[in-house]
């Protein structure tokens, strides 16, 4: 495996540990009673 390759799946891997970690900083926002504040500090401002 080559340098390219192995940067390729460490990029894949950092980007599904984001994804877990934006999941559950949701859920967490969902058992603070939908807190407005919190949760729209997840979504992008121009979010349809």
């Amino acid at each position: 495996m080559d340098n390219v390759e192995l940067a390729k799946q460490i990029t894949v891997l950092q980007d599904i540990e984001a994804i877990k970690k934006l999941k559950a900083e949701y859920c967490d926002i969902c058992d603070d009673d939908h807190n407005q504040d919190r949760i729209v500090t997840i979504f992008v401002r121009d979010g349809i």
